[in-house]
């Protein structure tokens, strides 16, 4: 009797296994693969393009920052090519217009990546109002100014931008003949307007009369007022002005040879198409000089007759091609 108790109690204490069905996890509590993150995070396709030939910034590191100020959804359509040059970086924007902005950086990659994704916000007229991060645009500490109100807002501002150029010139009218000039220009960049001064160097021309050789050159000065337009990379200037020119013949050949010296004054116009190259800016040119006091060599005999008289062009053609170092 004792045993057939012990066998009921036993068999009522036993524990009961009961196979229960494990609910499904919910959707949110599925496991996500890195491949899923790293597409969720990813931004969508966009049409700006940003290529650097430096790694500070790098192109990701100015694709992160910009994504930070703006929705990648929203950026432009267009490209980004940055350049960096001793301290500075060259920030060439190609959107609805084309310009280049140059900016002055520290050493730090991030704050780099930053400056050149305000630079390409605020140009594009994309900066959010609630953008997560806005760095401020600083120059090196010694060079501290005074901002203004559009540099508070974030909005860049026209530069006055000077170039001392260095150019090798033909001179087509009257006979061909090589030259050198020199010019310094300040005008407003990427477009804007200013003005220029130069200086103008051909070498001599010749013109036969008489049995002999009358040889002469033109040495020119000018100031004047350009504008600039950028054309992409390139940009396009026009200038307009007075100019002055002392005016050295010599005749050669004759009975008796004397040189003969006078000043004259005109117009001159060029237009002037540029692209930067490293530090420096290439360009080449068309140049017409107008004299308003007609010039003449009056060839006379021992005798004092009047044997041949050269009337000198009223005109002067120029082609150039120069090197300019552009600063500010």
């Amino acid at each position: 009797m004792r045993m057939c108790v012990s066998i009921v109690l036993g068999a009522w204490l036993a524990p009961v296994r009961v196979a229960a069905k494990v609910p499904e996890a919910p959707a949110s509590a599925i496991p996500v693969t890195t491949d899923e993150q790293a597409a969720a995070k990813a931004p969508p396709t966009s049409r700006l393009t940003i290529a650097s030939e430096t790694t500070c910034p790098s192109q990701s590191a100015v694709a992160e920052a910009l994504a930070a100020m703006c929705p990648p959804a929203e950026w432009p359509s267009g490209s980004v090519q940055i350049q960096a040059v001793g301290s500075k970086l060259m920030v060439d924007l190609a959107f609805h217009e084309s310009t280049r902005r140059e900016v002055d950086v520290e050493g730090d990659c991030g704050l780099r990546a930053e400056t050149v994704a305000l630079v390409i916000a605020t140009w594009a007229g994309k900066l959010s109002s609630d953008a997560a991060v806005i760095p401020i645009l600083r120059g090196p500490a010694a060079s501290a100014r005074v901002e203004s109100d559009a540099e508070r807002r974030g909005v860049a501002l026209p530069a006055t931008e000077r170039e001392l150029g260095l150019e090798f010139l033909v001179a087509v009218s009257g006979g061909v003949a090589p030259g050198v000039a020199i010019d310094f220009v300040e005008t407003r960049a990427p477009r804007g307007l200013g003005w220029e001064v130069g200086l103008t160097l051909p070498a001599q021309r010749e013109r036969a009369a008489a049995g002999g050789t009358t040889g002469w050159t033109r040495a020119a000065a000018s100031v004047g007022m350009n504008g600039r337009v950028p054309l992409g990379r390139w940009s396009l200037s026009v200038a307009a002005g007075l100019a002055g020119a002392y005016t050295i013949t010599s005749g050669h050949g004759y009975a008796i040879e004397q040189g003969w010296e006078a000043l004259t004054g005109g117009l001159v116009a060029g237009a002037r198409l540029a692209l930067p190259w490293r530090r420096l800016r290439l360009w080449t040119e068309v140049r017409a000089y107008k004299w308003l006091f007609p010039q003449t060599v009056a060839v006379d005999s021992p005798a004092g007759d009047r044997i041949a008289t050269i009337t000198l062009p009223s005109w002067d053609l120029q082609g150039c091609v120069g090197v300019a170092y552009p600063f500010r």
